[in-house]
């Protein structure tokens, strides 16, 4: 198959595009952010092994940057108001609150992928995981136990 480019190709991606976007169902939405915290779940268990040394830690940084592309998704992830799954209401009453969490938690992780780069596990990279991966304090608040 061809790939069209130019205006056609643009108003052929929009087309196909536009009839997906008007079948998301909650469930989906709903789904596909859970399938999010759980990327950001594993990937902190996988920092947590290379800290308390049970592998090596030439990984260390990487762990930390598919954690910071899964905040970033994350916040686009809980924009549309839909109500469910694990997330307490909470999540859109004080959405802003909300974001305001993962952006904090994006910029931990931002000089936590610094120092891993610099230390490997060694060093300050124990207590950069430490802020980076402080999810308690919003799971408290806007996630179900």
């Amino acid at each position: 198959m061809r790939l069209l480019s130019g205006v056609c190709g643009l108003v052929m991606a929009a087309a196909i595009a536009a009839p997906a976007i008007a079948q998301q169902r909650d469930e989906d939405v709903i789904a596909y952010r859970q399938e999010i915290m759980k990327t950001m779940g594993a990937q902190s268990t996988m920092i947590g092994m290379v800290l308390a040394g049970m592998v090596p830690d030439k990984l260390l940084s990487t762990h930390f940057e598919v954690l910071l592309q899964s905040i970033r998704q994350a916040k686009s992830a809980f924009e549309p108001n839909v109500p469910g799954g694990n997330a307490l209401p909470v999540v859109w009453a004080k959405h802003d609150d909300f974001i305001a969490k993962l952006n904090a938690a994006e910029q931990s992780i931002i000089k936590a992928i610094e120092i891993s780069k610099k230390d490997g596990a060694g060093g300050q990279s124990g207590e950069a995981a430490v802020d980076a991966l402080s999810c308690k304090g919003c799971h408290d608040v806007y996630k179900k136990p």
